[in-house]
């Protein structure tokens, strides 16, 4: 038995650390547009912070005259996938739709937007970034001249957020290659005007030409690199390698599934440790470029505070998610409550078929809940989680495992899984079904070996 660390007196001393930045030019291209591939190579021989690594950026919907370009609230949706290799070998190799998991974990766990340089809100007419003003059809642009970057993405799901330890001594592994795959042009959103909803013909929740596109300048990476002026840690990893042949890194791996939703959706992974499965609820043409979307309760042009009452839930100002990312219920009968059940091979998860209120309290239960790089969560009312935030998880490995490097979800690896996410109530016609994606987080690790061997297990 232990005692509580708040009584516990220890300190612990390290010498002779030293810490600096270094700026990683792309190796491919200096300027990017919706669907281009970035390369970086990753520094060498150093200890790498691969929590610290940030790709800074100017963006801006600008490509298009007279779209009423605005950029997405969270600009991690401006990316698709990124892999990450070793020698040519994947040790990450993506998931489509990156930006969207972002969003929805963010929904349910806290959002790790950093407000000052991520872009978290849909501009309207006055940007918070630099001041500008857009008037009419305008587009959201900011200026780029003198290699100004005025966004910068730093919190990562995959392998760079979540590999444990963070700091890897990359003279262990062959030339280290980042990969990105941008999104395409209908993360975006395209207006008609900049007036509050409700004004007339030219609202910002009114579709303009749905022509817009982005552009990406100035970006780079920057990382913090450790040096240790002894060779403590250097002989404990050779001691560890002679005696079991190698270390071992336990990191996140996600994989997606989208599909137009009739009733029943099947997926399967191999996987050492199935952890949770995620799903996403989006509206039918979610990937056509529309105006953005109100969130329900905020302030529209009819009302001085919000649609709530006296702003409940902070709504006395204006929100707006773009359709891309805007996730919603859609009952087929307002009276018929629609339910939720998955199917692992036959054993269900909830054992009942539960309907939204308990999915989301099973969410709750589900998603991870130590994050030192979290920020605090939204306040969200049902209404609001139901038309503009439906984001729904269940877990299957213990609490907390991914804290304590502890693999215990599901080895699907040596049976057959048919995995199934059913629901009833749901809409279902011509052009109204609603679009479903699933994404399963499992959890793989990368064993390194003498000689830069590495062995990826998934």
């Amino acid at each position: 038995m232990a005692y509580n660390p708040n009584l516990a007196y220890f300190l612990t001393r390290l010498q002779g650390v030293s810490t600096n930045y270094f700026r990683l030019e792309p190796q491919n291209t200096t300027t990017a547009s919706a669907n281009k591939i970035i390369k970086f190579s990753l520094p060498s021989n150093c200890l790498l912070n691969t929590k610290s690594l940030s790709l800074m950026f100017n963006a801006d919907a600008n490509g298009v005259a007279g779209a009423g370009g605005r950029l997405p609230a969270g600009l991690e949706m401006l990316i698709d996938r990124y892999e990450l290799s070793s020698g040519g070998i994947q040790i990450a190799q993506g998931f489509n739709q990156y930006g969207v998991f972002c969003k929805a974990k963010n929904m349910m766990c806290g959002d790790r937007t950093d407000p000052t340089l991520a872009h978290p809100e849909i501009v309207r007419a006055k940007s918070y970034v630099d001041g500008s003003t857009i008037t009419t059809t305008g587009n959201e642009l900011y200026s780029s001249d003198a290699n100004r970057t005025q966004f910068c993405l730093k919190n990562w799901e995959g392998f760079l957020g979540s590999v444990n330890p963070s700091i890897i001594d990359t003279s262990l592994l062959s030339d280290c290659v980042l990969t990105l795959y941008l999104a395409g042009n209908e993360v975006l959103s395209s207006s008609a005007g900049v007036a509050l909803d409700g004004a007339g013909a030219g609202d910002i929740t009114d579709v303009g030409t749905g022509t817009a596109t982005w552009n990406m300048k100035n970006f780079h990476l920057v990382v913090e690199t450790i040096g240790l002026a002894d060779g403590v840690l250097h002989n404990l990893v050779a001691r560890r390698m002679s005696e079991v042949g190698y270390i071992e890194l336990p990191y996140k791996t996600y994989y997606s599934f989208s599909d137009t939703h009739a009733g029943n959706t099947r997926f399967s992974v191999a996987s050492q440790s199935l952890d949770r499965v995620w799903a996403v609820w989006r509206a039918p043409l979610y990937d056509t470029q529309k105006a953005p979307v109100v969130v329900s309760g905020y302030k529209t042009n009819a009302l001085t505070t919000g649609q709530f009452d006296q702003g409940v839930f902070d709504t006395d100002r204006e929100k707006y998610n773009g359709v891309y990312y805007n996730f919603k219920e859609d009952p087929d009968n307002a009276n018929v409550p629609p339910t939720y059940q998955f199917n692992f091979n036959g054993s269900f998860i909830p054992q009942f078929k539960a309907q939204a209120e308990q999915m989301l309290a099973i969410t709750r239960n589900s998603v991870p809940t130590l994050d030192n790089h979290k920020f605090d969560k939204m306040p969200m009312s049902l209404k609001q989680y139901k038309d503009n935030f439906f984001v729904q998880c269940v877990r299957l490995s213990l609490p907390e495992a991914e804290e304590g490097r502890e693999i215990c979800g599901v080895d699907t690896r040596g049976i057959a899984l048919n995995a199934y996410f059913s629901t009833t109530g749901l809409k279902g016609g011509s052009g109204t079904t609603p679009n479903l994606v699933l994404f399963a987080e499992t959890t793989s690790t990368m064993r390194v070996g003498e000689g830069r061997a590495i062995e990826i297990i998934h």
